[in-house]
């Protein structure tokens, strides 16, 4: 007796919501039902003085382009280690082919320059290194 009353209790909200449901609905008035409905998308209003990304960007772009404009015509000669600070940020430990002091270079200003695959195949060879020391390979 029990059962069968805790099943027939789980059911029948299901059962109620889907019968007012098909009954009610096609009853409600079109304008009425048009108050409800969410758009697919809501634009918000930024005027064009209260939008300030738009000169953060172009500050963080010129300092990005100045940086890549500082090593754009040196060549790296190889790169040994990789840094990852708390923010996330990646620089790379580079020695240049006309300077044997090394350097740190944050990655993205290396992102488009020349020797960018000795980059990756350092990145390649970390990779295996840690596999080795996993015993993956």
């Amino acid at each position: 007796m029990y059962s069968q009353r805790l099943k027939s209790s789980q059911t029948y909200p299901d059962i109620a919501d889907s019968v007012l449901k098909s009954i009610y609905i096609p009853v409600i008035s079109q304008r009425v039902r048009d108050q409800y409905v969410r758009p697919d998308s809501i634009h918000m209003y930024i005027p064009p003085e209260l939008n300030y990304d738009s000169d953060e960007d172009s500050k963080l772009e010129a300092a990005r382009e100045k940086l890549k404009s500082k090593y754009k015509d040196m060549r790296i000669e190889k790169v040994t280690r990789r840094f990852k600070n708390a923010t996330g940020q990646v620089k790379y430990a580079v020695i240049w082919m006309n300077n044997p002091i090394e350097e740190m270079v944050p990655s993205k200003a290396l992102q488009d320059h020349k020797d960018w695959d000795l980059v990756e195949h350092f990145e390649y060879q970390q990779a295996i290194r840690a596999a080795k020391k996993d015993k993956i390979y």
